[in-house]
């Protein structure tokens, strides 16, 4: 090498892909063990720098390793411990839930934020990101299968305890999965079975352009309908999807890069076989319940990279659009005793600074950063009908009674606008782990400023490969839901969601890639707003199935503690 400094390294053998590392070279001999070469070329930079506590990283190697995952990536996230999954598929659209629990008691959990708990934390207070972008949902209608395709997939990480400061809007866990960002080679991967298919392509156009194209489109009503309509359950629900990524790499020069990507998906729940049976003759096989809901992100960064720092601005815009339906009729007569539509429109606008700075080579390093989120959701009920005289007064008692039940009908929209700051220092010294930092956040709602401070630390026996870590950190998160933050039915002024994780733990690693670990948590959660029927003093004063204590306008703090040994 002509200089001490950074340097990227390619490794190719004969037989195996490109296998790319990064080193800091000071004159020294670098020794690259060929056992470490993978089959999927992944990048494995800056994984020395992410914190061990209280966080599961995968890559696509180990991945492949895993039981039960079937094939898709993203499923490993369902193997963590502390993870626990929702109910996939209910009878409500994403916006609204109560409304729903009030007349069925099931809950639609696969909400525009996934249906995942981590330690404790709701479903909604989770946060997904692929390459540092929000990412609404990560898995189509009832866990089918991923929303990314798994060769885009280079590796991700769940962060279920103390996450690091530049993650806020989440007080349960953050989810960040990062995308393939080098081409090195042309290839195309196709892959076409019974129920589904998928392709995967990346093009090196020009030496300093590549491009990477995938999709994927499953048709189960189709196959079975053509291919063995007999084997088919008569209250079968048929929940078919599509999704699709693109991205464009375009490195100016060594140290500038500019990326423009754009991912989305499709789900659609239709009606079943019976249902249809009653109502077309078995023409029209879908549920007493239908939805149509999908998302697309448009996205685009800026990165320059120097030999000590690292700066990226970047910019998306998510659009998530539902389309909701229920139709209740008389299987004997197919009267319409009750049919309503349901439309949710919602815009998530997202920028982030983002700068990195190695103060002191292997020892300190600094990173601070920007964000600024604005979100606005619509929704409004469509095509209301009913030719049965006795459910007139039962719709008219429902808008009296419920606020939100009208806004359904009537239509409804929030807005509100979330910033954020964070700064956070990583030291490292003779074993010794320091990473201290905080966030500021900041919520329109309610016009408040928080200050989240956030640390773990621990000490690492090099001889022996053994660490001992521990973290604490305060999270907060902004009411994500209609129902809470309307005028109509609920309450703009709602403060923040509040969460505290602590955590204590101890890894050995092995040989061969194999660790052990162990920790002990301690997840408080505050200012919580939930569906409880037996509660009198409601969160609003038009809603009385939702917490709120004291003033309609200020919460009082409302706190659950988890604990739990593993």
């Amino acid at each position: 090498f002509k200089q001490k400094t950074a340097y990227e390294i390619r490794l190719s053998l004969v037989g195996s892909e490109m296998c790319i590392r990064d080193s800091r070279y000071n004159g020294q001999e670098l020794l690259i063990p060929i056992r470490e070469i993978s089959q999927t070329g992944i990048n494995v930079s800056g994984e020395r720098d992410k914190t061990v506590l209280s966080r599961y990283g995968f890559q696509q190697e180990d991945i492949k390793r895993i039981p039960g995952v079937a094939g898709d990536s993203l499923k490993a996230i369902q193997t963590v411990p502390g993870v626990v999954i929702g109910v996939p598929i209910g009878v409500l659209p994403t916006v609204f839930t109560n409304v729903g629990n009030s007349i069925t008691g099931n809950p639609y959990s696969n909400s525009e934020r996934g249906d995942l708990s981590l330690r404790g934390g709701g479903t909604r207070q989770n946060q997904f990101y692929f390459d540092g972008f929000p990412l609404p949902y990560a898995f189509h209608l009832g866990n089918q299968s991923s929303v990314l395709n798994n060769n885009l997939i280079r590796s991700f990480d769940v962060y279920s305890g103390s996450f690091p400061s530049r993650y806020g809007f989440a007080t349960g866990g953050i989810i960040a999965i990062e995308g393939t960002d080098k081409v090195e080679d042309n290839r195309t991967i196709v892959n076409v079975n019974f129920f589904l298919s998928d392709i995967y392509n990346q093009t090196k156009l020009l030496p300093s352009l590549s491009m990477i194209t995938s999709g994927r489109k499953n048709y189960p009503n189709f196959v079975l309908l053509q291919a063995y309509p007999a084997g088919i359950p008569e209250d079968a629900k048929f929940a078919e999807y599509q999704d699709f990524q693109w991205k464009l790499i375009w490195d100016l020069d060594l140290d500038h890069r500019i990326t423009v990507q754009t991912f989305g998906t499709r789900d659609r729940q239709a009606y079943t076989k019976q249902q249809a049976s009653y109502e077309r003759g078995g023409e029209d096989p879908r549920p007493p319940t239908g939805l149509d809901r999908g998302f697309r992100t448009d996205a685009m960064r800026y990165v320059w990279k120097g030999k000590t720092f690292r700066n990226s601005i970047s910019y998306s815009r998510t659009s998530f659009n539902e389309f909701f339906e229920v139709r209740v009729t008389n299987p004997l007569t197919a009267e319409n005793i009750f049919g309503l539509q349901n439309r949710t429109r919602d815009y998530l606008s997202f920028v982030e600074q983002r700068f990195e700075w190695e103060l002191i080579e292997e020892h300190l390093k600094f990173e601070s950063g920007l964000q600024m989120r604005s979100r606005e959701t619509n929704l409004k009920g469509e095509n209301i009908s009913s030719t049965n005289r006795l459910f007139a007064d039962i719709f008219n008692d429902l808008l009296n009674s419920s606020a939100q039940f009208r806004s359904v009908i009537d239509g409804d929209r929030i807005r509100y606008q979330e910033t954020g700051g964070y700064a956070e220092f990583q030291g490292r010294w003779n074993g010794f782990r320091f990473t201290p930092g905080g966030r500021v956040d900041s919520y329109s709602g309610s016009r408040e400023v928080n200050l989240s401070p956030r640390v773990t630390g621990g000490y690492v026996i090099e001889s022996t490969k053994t660490s001992f870590l521990a973290g604490h950190g305060i999270h907060y998160n902004s009411p994500v839901s209609v129902e809470q933050l309307s005028q109509k039915s609920g309450n703009p002024n709602l403060f923040m969601e509040r969460s505290e994780h602590n955590s204590i733990g101890i890894q050995q690693e092995f040989v061969n890639g194999w660790s052990v670990k162990v920790e002990a948590f301690r997840n408080i959660f505050q200012n919580v707003i939930v569906a409880d029927n037996f509660i009198t003093d409601p969160y609003a004063p038009n809603n009385l199935s939702l917490i709120h204590i004291s003033e309609p306008t200020r919460l009082r703090r409302i706190s659950y503690a988890v604990f739990c040994l593993k």
